[in-house]
């Protein structure tokens, strides 16, 4: 698989700081990826940070 890898120009991974963003990078490197073309690409959220199901912000009676 590293040889499909290093055929590619560029390796670019979207992140947005959680814990997939982390696991990907390092999964390519695993599996042989030249370090130099992996390009992380910060995809933030636009607005706060999740906070739960829609019910969690509910009135309950």
């Amino acid at each position: 698989m590293s040889s499909e890898l290093a055929s590619y120009d560029s390796i670019i991974v979207a992140v947005s700081g959680g814990k997939d963003g982390t696991a990907c990078p390092l999964a390519l490197l695993e599996a042989g990826a030249p370090a130099e073309r992996i390009e992380l690409w910060h995809q933030g959220q636009g607005g706060p940070s999740w906070t739960g199901p829609p019910q969690a912000h509910t009135s309950q009676p």
